[in-house]
Parts: C-alpha cells; sequence; structure tokens
C-alpha cells in the first residue's frame, strides 16, 4: 500500500487581504465617509463653562461617524482646533507657537484634559449635585424628556443607586406619584424609572384619546336644549293685536327737532268727502229732552 500523497507547502500562503486590497478597502471607506452629512459642531469661543461638555460631545459624535477619516490623534485634534474660536482659539495657538511639544498637541485625552481645565466646569461633581437638587419635571413634562436631563448630570454626582433612586421619585409630579402609591414603591432605580415611565405614557395616551373625542353638539352649551328650560312660545296672528299695545303710548323719539312747532289738531274727516259739520236743522230732539 502506498503512502498517501501530500502537496508540497506553497511558500507564500495566500491571505485574505493583501496590500493591495486594503489600499482600496480604505480609499472605498474613505470616500464614504466624507459623503456622509453629519452635523457640524458648534463652535466652542470658551466664554462659556457650561458649552464645553456639549462641545466635547459633538466632536466625538464625528469621531464615531466617521472613524477613518479621524482615525489618528492628529486629526482629530486638528478638527476640533477648527471649531474653536475666540479665547479659546487664542489658547490653541499659544500651545502651537510657544509650547509645540506639549502632550495636548500629541493626544487627544490630553488636549480634552487641558481644555476642560481651562474652560471647562472645575468641579463637575459639585455642579451636577446642586443640578440634580434643583430639578423638579413639570406636570405637563413628558417623564422620557425629563429623565433624559436628570441623568445627564446624574453620572457625574458619583452618587450610589439608592440616592438616585430617592432624588428621582422627589422630582416626580404628584400625578405620578398618586398611581405609585397603590402599589409597592419599585425597589431599584431602574425598577422606578421603569414605572414611572409607563404611567406617563398611560396619562398622555389618555390625554390624547380625550382630545379625539368629537362632541355630538358644538354650540355653546354641551347638552341639548330640553323643552322645560327652552318653552316653545306661541306663534301670534297677522290679526291680532295684543290689549297691551293699545294702551301704550308712542315711544317719544330719542333725538327730537329742535326749533319745530306742534303739529296743529285736524278735524276728522270722512273717507268719501270733505269735513261734515251737522247743522241746527238736521238735530233730531229726542222726547223728554229739555
Amino acid at each position: 500500500m502506498s503512502p498517501p500523497h501530500h502537496s508540497p507547502p506553497n511558500p507564500r500562503a495566500p491571505s485574505y487581504y493583501d496590500e493591495e486590497d486594503v489600499h482600496e478597502d480604505l480609499q472605498t471607506a474613505l470616500a464614504r465617509e466624507s459623503k456622509l452629512e453629519i452635523r457640524k459642531p458648534t463652535p466652542f469661543t470658551g466664554r462659556d463653562r457650561r458649552k464645553w461638555n456639549p462641545f466635547v460631545m459633538e466632536i466625538l459624535n464625528n469621531f464615531f461617524a466617521k472613524p477613518h477619516i479621524y482615525g489618528t490623534e492628529q486629526a482629530k485634534i486638528a478638527f476640533a482646533a477648527s471649531w474653536l474660536q475666540d479665547t479659546a482659539l487664542a489658547h490653541y495657538t499659544s500651545l502651537l507657537k510657544y509650547r509645540s511639544d506639549d502632550p495636548a498637541l500629541r493626544s487627544w485625552d490630553a488636549f480634552v484634559q487641558e481644555f476642560a481645565r481651562m474652560f471647562g466646569i472645575v468641579n463637575v461633581q459639585t455642579d451636577a449635585e446642586q443640578h440634580l437638587r434643583g430639578m423638579q419635571m413639570g406636570d405637563r413634562e413628558h417623564f422620557s424628556q425629563f429623565v433624559v436631563r436628570f441623568e445627564e448630570y446624574s453620572y457625574d454626582t458619583n452618587w450610589n443607586e439608592a440616592a438616585l433612586r430617592s432624588e428621582l421619585y422627589r422630582c416626580l409630579p404628584t400625578r405620578i406619584k398618586e398611581v405609585m402609591k397603590l402599589a409597592d414603591r419599585p425597589t431599584t432605580y431602574n425598577d422606578l424609572r421603569t414605572a414611572a415611565m409607563r404611567i406617563d405614557q398611560r396619562h398622555w395616551e389618555y390625554e390624547s384619546e380625550e382630545a379625539r373625542r368629537v362632541p355630538r353638539y358644538t354650540s355653546n352649551y354641551s347638552n341639548p336644549p330640553s323643552r322645560a328650560q327652552h318653552p316653545v312660545q306661541p306663534r301670534a296672528s297677522p290679526s291680532y293685536t295684543p290689549r297691551a299695545t293699545l294702551s301704550a303710548q308712542p315711544a317719544a323719539p330719542s333725538n327730537p327737532p329742535r326749533n319745530r312747532p306742534p303739529p296743529e289738531p285736524t278735524p276728522s274727516s270722512s273717507a268719501y268727502g270733505p269735513p261734515i259739520h251737522p247743522s241746527p236743522e238736521t238735530v233730531r230732539i229726542l222726547p223728554g229732552s229739555p
């Protein structure tokens, strides 16, 4: 029996990507990322310290969407520096001129630390705690919008779960607490967050249902008129004149004419001729009259 035949080993094992394929894939990725429309960061001037963290978040969003374009430390720093203005730009220019070997110009993390020290909030934890203690969810506010603002500061407080749960419950409006009192209070922060979210969503569903109801009557009153409230008045005949109108005196004009003499009385006239004045001869004397 002859031994099995083995093919000679290939001196150059084929790789999944060779140098040209990697170069083509990189070019394709760069071309694809360059066509992406990402929201540009808001220029940072350094005047408002509260705007430093939002500025860094906008920069990181561009890094995440275009990892190949901003794949190096220098590319990240150059992109962030292109959105600096006023005082912040002046500080970056000073680093380039007089401190070119500064780590802030070589490492992205060092860049963030340097500008946060110069233009950011000095004590982030204290500032976050003050914001949490001053927050209160409005009665017409959605819980989904409020909890985003709440957790934006909660991550910087270093509070434990019990403290965050207690603070979140304090911030809830009465309409949510009234429903929560019917059941056991959640024991964890996530359970409280989920319960408040469900109650708030059901509340706004009910508000939407009430708003979609079409009223049956569109007049000023919500209930239809009844005969007892609005009795039907009898319709007067054209030939019928109420007694009150016979004895009522005509209303005087609101603006009587001035310097005009009153009209002279006219004798009674007949419908068939001039006025009739009886003569003495035509007067009949009745018996027994004087």
